[in-house]
């Protein structure tokens, strides 16, 4: 990793580090901390990761392209959260759902879809969401 310094004296190496990811290789995170207040940067590299190779629809499936960032977990393309006096605020991008140490921030909502090319029943599932952000106070 490089980080770049600025002029600024209360610049630390030690305030910047890759967060911990379950899919290496296809995902990577950076977490800046600056005092109490910590950011995260998430980046999914393989973007088709969730996508089914069976012929369903929607092709795409939660539990595919899932990523553990740290305390975090999500399926979003992108991802910047910041935590900071028990709030967390946070936008991802190509999502279905976003949560945080278990909690859920984000979740879309189930949908019917009833084009099934192989003449099975309709198929509830959740559509990816384009954008997102929020904020919301954390449970203790």
């Amino acid at each position: 990793m490089t980080v770049l310094k600025s002029g600024d004296d209360n610049f630390h190496p030690s305030n910047f580090r890759l967060l911990e990811v379950d899919k290496p290789g296809r995902a990577v995170g950076l977490e800046i901390i600056d005092g109490s207040e910590r950011s995260a940067i998430c980046v999914k590299l393989d973007l088709e990761m969730g996508l089914a190779r069976e012929n369903i629809r929607p092709r795409y499936v939660y539990q595919l392209g899932k990523v553990k960032y740290g305390d975090f977990e999500t399926d979003a393309s992108y991802l910047f959260a910041k935590t900071r006096n028990g709030e967390i605020a946070y936008s991802a991008a190509t999502m279905t759902r976003v949560l945080y140490r278990d909690q859920i921030l984000m979740e879309a909502l189930p949908n019917t879809f009833g084009l099934q090319l192989d003449s099975t029943p309709p198929r509830t599932s959740q559509t990816q969401w384009r954008f997102w952000e929020g904020s919301i106070k954390l449970k203790q």
